[in-house]
């Protein structure tokens, strides 16, 4: 597993997925960190990030890709439901573990599911 120095602007980021309970885009995150970094930065500490295991990605509906902190259950992450709202557009990870049967022929390390509908907020 590799490591992430602890710089500033990998704090930076982390701060961003600790303000907020909804996934961000890319184009959210930059806009947040306002010229504090650069792109090419911010998606090597994204890479980065998801490689270590501290945030996942989700791809929308619309094929964006959005990040999120990881999400434990008693400790440890798991598999679990996304929520995209089709009023207002917002990605929640919902923190209920979910059972993927076993499949004949294949070792699953993950899942991502995505389901569509109202929020509570709409």
């Amino acid at each position: 597993m590799k490591r992430l120095n602890n710089t500033k602007a990998k704090q930076s980021v982390l701060q961003c997925f600790e303000e907020t309970q909804f996934a961000v885009a890319l184009s959210e995150l930059t806009e947040i960190l306002d010229g504090k970094m650069n792109r090419t930065t911010l998606y090597r500490i994204l890479d980065k990030l998801e490689e270590i295991d501290v945030i996942h990605s989700i791809q929308a509906r619309n094929g964006k890709k959005y990040f999120a902190r990881n999400c434990k259950h008693n400790g440890e992450n798991h598999s679990h439901l996304h929520f995209e709202c089709s009023e207002c557009g917002r990605i929640k990870c919902i923190v209920t573990p979910v059972n993927i049967p076993p499949v004949p022929n294949y070792r699953i390390h993950s899942s991502r599911i995505l389901i569509v509908g109202k929020c509570d907020l709409c």
